[in-house]
């Protein structure tokens, strides 16, 4: 896919559409029916271009997890729900999903380069105003009262449902 100057993505079908509209109605019918699936699949290969949960409008969750089906269970979720997603499977990478500014931060607390906690301390310095779901094993009250000074949404202890996650995420009372 080319892109023009200055304007959106030229489709290689695209140089054949004026063309086409120029061919009389009744010579074209099998023409038109693929230039009619040629769109359809643009359109297709644009949203999956736009990423999981494409709508512009819809919500952006940053999603910190280092295990890959997991995250691939809430990323399927959220973006099935309109959400734009954006992943990290380590603090390093989960700082950097902080220039997203998400609306929601989805933090696991143990990551193999390091604390999430140090990703909800970022942010926090940052002044994002995402709501933050932290799912965690970790059961130590002392630590937990420490990330409660840091300021989050709601904890869930592992394992957690999908819907637990969505309604924590969403905002709404479990």
């Amino acid at each position: 896919m080319a892109r023009s100057e200055g304007g959106p993505p030229r489709w290689p079908h695209d140089r054949y559409t004026e063309r086409l509209r120029s061919l009389p109605e009744s010579a074209t019918p099998r023409l038109r029916a693929i230039q009619a699936k040629a769109s359809r699949l643009q359109r297709a290969v644009e949203g999956l271009l736009r990423g999981p949960g494409s709508p512009a409008d819809g919500p952006l969750i940053l999603v910190v997890e280092d295990d890959s089906a997991a995250r691939n269970s809430v990323v399927a979720l959220f973006a099935r729900r309109g959400w734009r997603v954006v992943v990290a499977g380590t603090v390093a990478d989960g700082l950097t999903g902080l220039e997203a500014t998400p609306d929601c931060l989805l933090l696991d607390l143990m990551l193999p380069d390091g604390d999430g906690e140090s990703i909800l301390r970022a942010a926090r310095l940052a002044g994002l105003a995402a709501r933050v779901v932290i799912v965690t094993g970790i059961d130590d009250s002392g630590r937990l009262e420490a990330l409660a000074r840091l300021g989050f949404d709601s904890l869930l202890q592992k394992p957690v449902t999908l819907d637990e996650l969505c309604r924590a995420c969403s905002g709404q009372a479990g």
